[in-house]
Parts: C-alpha cells; structure tokens; sequence
C-alpha cells in the first residue's frame, strides 16, 4: 500500500512545479469583440460580374481570444516576438439574390427576377497570425511615443462552419410548386435547405492600433474559401453552378489585453 505521507508529497510536488512552471511561461492573453461586414460569391447571379461577386453582403459578430508568447521565458526568439494565434468565435448572416443582364428590366414574375435567399452561420476556427513590427519595441514605444501605434501583419489559418441556408420565391410557395423557381433549380437536389457543416480557408491581413496599455483596435481584411458547393443553399448539378462558395470580409475589433499571465 502506497504510504499516505509520500503520495500526498507527490501530489503537492506536482502541483508545485506545475504551477512555477506555468507562472515562468507567462503566456499573455487578450479577449476582444468584432463586428464586421462582407461580400459572398454564391450560384446567385452571373459569374466574373461585379454585382453578383460584391453585391450579396453579409453581416457578421463575434468573440475572439488572441495567445501570444511574448514575455514568455523563451527570451524573446523571433516567434515570440512576432506571432500571435487568434480563435474566434462568431455568427454570421447573409442575403443572395440575382444580379446581371438575366434578371434586368425582367418582369417581376420572372422566376430568375423573384427568387433570392440566404444562409446564417455559426463559425469556430483560429489562425496564425504575423505582424511586422516586434511586440518588444511596441511595449517600449507605449512609454516613449518615439514611434508609431500601428502594427500591421498577415494571417492564414482554418474554420469550421455550421450553416443553414434558405431560398424564397416572390411568386409563392415553392415548395408546393417547384415550377415556380427557374429551371435548373427544380431538378433533384438543386435546392439544399438542411443544416450543413463545412471547413473552409482563410488567408487575409490587418492591422493593430495601440490605444494604450490595455486597448488595440483592430482592422482586418480577410478571403475565406468554402469547401462545400451547399452553403448558399444552390447546388444545381450544371456547369455555371460547379463552383464553391467564396467570401471577402471585413471586420474591426475592440481588443483587452488581460493585465495577467498564465
């Protein structure tokens, strides 16, 4: 049988050394929030069109936590000084509908003219994150105001997506009435209306702005690439609707840096 004395001397051990070790890592932390706006490329309206790539907006919110390894007992190598990895949080909606010469001084009973629609989105993912400037010299510049307040940097990193989208008809009821989307959209599995998950890919860069100690906005600009044809709810099974849905968008943020480490 183990000796009660040396277990609860073992315990107490461990958790000592785990917490100096933790207290000598000093990983620093901040929480922020992001409102942000953007542009889906969808099987609504005509591909390579300016309307149809930039006219179906969204609108975005979200929490985000940054983990950096600066003041970290790593002695400042050129990671620690430099990167910063961002997980986030957030949920976002989006209106589609057609654009172009197919839908223009049509009727308002053309199927094409009266069809539009929509997803919403759960999104969690993170990102690797790398800014130009060295996180040091900005610490010291808070001090000094020799320099400027702005970091800018660059960005890649993955999300999961959870999405439901929506299609609606202005002529009625298309459920009951499949004839009253266009064509293509009434052959099977043209339409998807379930809940979905996919992954996509984001690539895309900023900026940081120091307020003071404790505050940075934050601006950044993002392209995120869809691994599912399902997301904008059109799936049709022809040539001009093969391609994945794609997004451009645009965010600003409010981040706290936490006044601990751990």
């Amino acid at each position: 049988m183990t000796n009660p004395v040396k277990l609860k001397f073992l315990l107490s051990f461990t958790l000592l050394s785990f917490v100096f070790t933790s207290a000598q890592t000093r990983f620093t932390h901040e929480v922020g929030i992001i409102l942000g706006t953007g542009s889906m490329q969808t099987d609504y309206g005509a591909r390579n069109q300016f309307q149809s790539t930039f006219g179906n907006f969204g609108f975005a919110i979200g929490a985000v936590h940054y983990l950096s390894f600066f003041k970290s007992n790593w002695e400042r190598p050129y990671f620690a000084d430099h990167f910063k990895i961002r997980t986030e949080l957030s949920y976002m909606t989006n209106k589609f509908k057609h654009h172009g010469r197919w839908v223009e001084n049509k009727p308002p009973d053309n199927p094409l003219r009266a069809m539009h629609g929509g997803n919403r989105m759960f999104n969690i993912g993170a990102q690797l994150e790398y800014y130009f400037d060295s996180f040091y010299e900005g610490e010291m510049n808070l001090f000094t105001n020799d320099e400027s307040n702005f970091n800018p940097y660059l960005s890649v990193g993955f999300q999961f997506n959870f999405f439901k989208p929506y299609v609606i008809s202005d002529l009625g009821d298309w459920h009951q009435d499949i004839t009253l989307l266009p064509e293509k959209w009434q052959l099977p599995g043209a339409v998807f209306e379930g809940r979905g998950t996919t992954y996509s890919f984001i690539i895309g860069g900023g900026t940081r702005y120091r307020v003071n100690e404790d505050w940075e906005i934050v601006g950044d600009l993002r392209f995120q690439h869809f691994f599912s044809n399902k997301v904008d709810g059109l799936n049709a099974p022809v040539a001009e609707n093969k391609n994945r849905e794609w997004l451009v968008f645009f965010n600003v943020g409010l981040v706290y840096h936490l006044p601990y480490r751990f």
